[in-house]
């Protein structure tokens, strides 16, 4: 790079990690796509590097371009809060908040956070994204607000505080031998498990079972916790789904014996002090863990 550097560049491509999409990223910069897209090009070509590569859908930061997203959008983050309102205005923005979540919370947390996001920013979006490997990255690219995770999952240059803790429950169908009752760890392997992938949960109860020298039978293994309850309520298998979860008639839950403990999830953002909007955010996601907790 020399003095004729087209500063600009880093502009565009701050929306790109931050939108996740040349397109979206137009559209936040009230530009073409082609005028995105050919921005793109000509910082590849000065950095030496692809930047982002395209995997299904979704845009995907190489190593180097990992490294230039999060200084870039720490840069971008400072110009901005120089020239942003002195506080953010929650009745009137409409902003559109990125929340990242393992999706067998999305129903006893999204769906709180979504409430106080109508009651307070009324005309505010929310997109309830769900948690994956390049979180962590997404959260430093500013392209995600906040997240909630176990400790010890997102690491980088973030900030963290506890937010609440997640108890569970086993679920069988109503005529299950188990249903009603409260097994021991010996009884839960017994029968067949509909476990969910990348469920906190799943790993939580799986590290029990081995510990007591149990061998785990796994039924069936799903991509969205949302697949739970119907699959049980077909089959005589158990699943695992929060506590704080509305069960059908069809699905009764079964107490889990005490060594499956709550387990403390953390909510984890990057750029809260730079940006009154986000700083907003993470009060609100505060509150919401409050309002859940004391109810």
């Amino acid at each position: 790079m020399d003095a004729s550097f087209d500063l600009n560049l880093l502009r565009v491509f701050d929306a790109v990690m931050r939108e996740g999409s040349v397109t979206r990223a137009a559209r936040s910069l009230h530009v073409t796509q082609s005028t995105v897209s050919h921005a793109l090009a000509r910082l590849r070509v000065a950095v030496g590097d692809p930047l982002v590569v395209r995997r299904g859908n979704a845009m995907h930061p190489t190593s180097t371009g990992r490294r230039l997203a999060v200084e870039v959008h720490d840069i971008m983050g400072r110009i901005r809060a120089n020239f942003a309102p002195a506080e953010f205005e929650a009745a009137s923005s409409r902003r559109r908040f990125v929340f990242a979540l393992p999706d067998t919370l999305v129903g006893p947390f999204g769906i709180a956070l979504l409430g106080q996001v109508a009651v307070h920013a009324p005309h505010a979006g929310l997109e309830l994204r769900r948690l994956t490997d390049t979180t962590a990255d997404e959260l430093a690219a500013g392209s995600v607000d906040a997240a909630l995770s176990v400790p010890g999952r997102l690491v980088g240059a973030l900030r963290s505080a506890p937010l609440l803790d997640v108890t569970w429950q086993a679920v069988v169908n109503s005529t299950h031998p188990l249903a009603g009752a409260t097994p021991d760890l010996a009884e839960l392997a017994r029968w067949p498990h509909a476990v969910v992938a990348d469920a906190p949960v799943t790993e939580l109860v799986g590290s029990l079972l081995a510990a007591r020298g149990l061998e785990r039978r796994i039924g069936v293994v799903l991509t969205t916790s949302a697949l739970v309850t119907r699959v049980v309520a077909a089959t005589e298998l158990i699943g695992f789904v929060p506590s704080t979860e509305h069960l059908e008639q069809s699905v009764r839950s079964v107490a889990l014996p005490p060594e499956v403990h709550g387990q403390p999830h953390h909510l984890f953002w990057g750029a809260a002090e730079a940006d009154p909007a986000c700083a907003w955010f993470v009060a609100t996601l505060l509150a919401t863990a409050a309002a859940i907790t004391d109810g």
